[in-house]
């Protein structure tokens, strides 16, 4: 069990470390005034079924203080009351036209297909695709352009804070985010990719027109669920330059309500992720063993040792559980301006990572000997990395 201590405290110091990193690689942006010179940005959202968001989301979108961009939202064929919403907003503000999405062709997922059509009517030199439940910060926009600029990127995207509410999104939703982050670095020590410039984040993706254009732009990634990583590796291959930074202080986002919606929603893209599929599944899975059961696990195993036999091996199984946790609360503490997570959520860890591996292991089976997985109202599959309408 000293083993095992050993080999907690290691993931988590590689853990802590590699937080760390990330974050010390692709630190905050920074608000910026509106530039003097300012191209069309036309900003494009894809809305199936976004009724609970939309409000907070156009008007947003709508009060950024760049001067010079269009909203350009698509009906991706919803049944809520998201085309009323849609309807009003446009009445009261001519920057934001509705595109009605057509019915979705073979071939392409979901929001492909409509972020595609937004992107043929869009007028813009620079495109901005933004999900329907992220609310941007007045300054957003203008942030970003000046972003991209400064780095000289063909796409600027950002990753922004996480608003979560209630106990299974702070237990389970907060948890799946702290592990994403990490594996955010392997992904960046993987070529294309280095420290600084990682796969983009399909929350928010600004690119130039031109670069969209020139590595075909959704069109070539039209069946993939991981658009992000796809858009932004072509256009890695092709030599132009891509930046991810932290956006936490000008993008919120609340992406599911629910342990549901949370369940259903990562079933969709998790195992997609695992370039290795299921050998890198099974590692994913010892990993987020170690790292949020690791603590509980050497705590409770220490105390049992105590009580029946207090030995040296015992004492030093306490310290490690003490230390292990203390690790866990600097990654919490690193992880904050993007999950803002009350502290003694830490406690609930375990609960989260038992979770996220039945999510992991619920993908893999979903995506290779079962029959896809349902999200609003399309069924996706890996076979074909594809929505099968219902």
């Amino acid at each position: 069990m000293l083993i095992l201590g050993l080999v907690v405290f290691i993931v988590l110091a590689s853990y802590v470390i590699s937080l760390y990193v990330l974050f010390k690689r692709s630190p905050l942006l920074k608000q910026a005034p509106p530039p003097s010179r300012a191209p069309l940005i036309s900003v494009i959202v894809p809305a199936r079924n976004e009724e609970r968001n939309l409000k907070v989301t156009l008007a947003a979108l709508l009060g950024q203080d760049y001067p010079n961009f269009e909203v350009i939202a698509i009906d991706d064929n919803s049944t809520d009351a998201t085309p009323i919403l849609l309807a009003q907003a446009a009445a009261r503000d001519p920057r934001l036209r509705i595109v009605q999405g057509e019915t979705l062709a073979e071939g392409w997922t979901g929001k492909n297909f409509a972020v595609f059509q937004g992107a043929q009517v869009a007028r813009g030199d620079w495109l901005l695709f933004v999900d329907a439940d992220v609310s941007l910060a007045p300054g957003a926009l203008s942030a970003a352009y000046q972003g991209a600029r400064k780095h000289k990127a063909a796409l600027f995207s950002l990753w922004p804070s996480h608003d979560l509410h209630g106990f299974w999104e702070r237990a389970v939703q907060s948890v799946i985010l702290a592990m994403h982050y990490f594996a955010e670095m392997f992904q960046r020590i993987r070529r294309p990719w280095n420290l600084t410039a990682g796969p983009a984040n399909g929350q928010f993706i600004l690119i130039s027109r031109r670069a969209y254009d020139e590595v075909g732009g959704h069109r070539a990634v039209r069946d993939s669920v991981l658009e992000d990583y796809e858009l932004s590796y072509r256009l890695r291959q092709q030599g132009h330059n891509t930046i991810t930074l932290n956006g936490a202080r000008l993008a919120q986002v609340r992406m599911y309500a629910s342990l549901g919606e949370i369940w259903q929603g990562w079933s969709k893209n998790t195992f997609l992720g695992m370039r290795n599929g299921p050998l890198e599944t099974f590692g994913a899975t010892a990993v987020v063993a170690l790292v949020c059961c690791g603590p509980l696990a050497l705590s409770l195993w220490a105390v049992l040792e105590l009580s029946l036999d207090p030995s040296a091996t015992a004492v030093m199984g306490l310290g490690l559980a003490a230390v292990s946790w203390l690790l866990l609360a600097a990654a919490g503490r690193l992880l904050r301006p993007l999950i803002n997570l009350p502290l003694g959520y830490l406690v609930s860890f375990p609960l989260g990572g038992l979770v996220l591996i039945g999510i992991l292991l619920n993908s893999a089976y979903r995506h290779t000997l079962g029959n896809g997985v349902r999200w609003k109202g399309r069924r996706y599959g890996a076979a074909a990395q594809r929505p099968v309408e219902p």
